[in-house]
Order: structure tokens, then sequence, then C-alpha cells
């Protein structure tokens, strides 16, 4: 077992070499996406933005570096937008928020 761990990579190359395995090739997908603060709509930057400039003049809170920040304030929006929350925190998805 421990040279099966070991030599892992070594054995499956020589399985693929004499066609006894299957190399897995992952599928290259690629939807014409910008990045992630691109695909935000305004309002959604703009509420990230605030919410940040709140954070770090009351309670001295940085969550996104400056480049960031720079980037919510100045990116105009791709032509593919995300719809729902403008980040990963659960809480600010009101439907969440009300529930909770």
């Amino acid at each position: 077992m421990i040279v099966f761990i070991f030599f892992n990579d070594f054995f499956m190359s020589i399985l693929i070499k004499l066609r006894l395995f299957k190399e897995d090739k992952e599928d290259e997908v690629d939807e014409n996406l910008g990045t992630y603060i691109q695909c935000l709509g305004k309002r959604n930057r703009q509420m990230w933005r605030i919410e940040e400039l709140h954070m770090r003049r009351e309670f001295g809170i940085k969550t996104l570096n400056e480049n960031t920040l720079a980037e919510l304030k100045s990116n105009k929006p791709h032509n593919k937008i995300i719809r729902t929350c403008p980040n990963y925190e659960v809480t600010t998805n009101p439907k969440y928020a009300a529930a909770f």
C-alpha cells in the first residue's frame, strides 16, 4: 500500500501508455464570463462598496483589499450579470435574513 501511495502517478502513467486505463481529461468550459466583480450588477457593486466603507469607518474592519475596492467602484458591468446576492454572506440575502 505504501508503494502504491508513493508511486501512484508513475503506475498510472504506465497503465495509460499500455492503454489499460483511460486518462481523465477535464472538459474545457469557456462561457466568456468576466471577473466576479464585473458580473455583479451596478447596484450590488455599490451596496458591497458602501458596506465595506462603513465597516472600515465605523469598526476598523477590512474585508476587501484596496484593489478590489477600487474595482467595485470603477468596473463596468459585464453582459452576463449575477442576479442574486452580491457576495457569499448568507445573511445579505433579504429572504434568508427575514426568515432568520
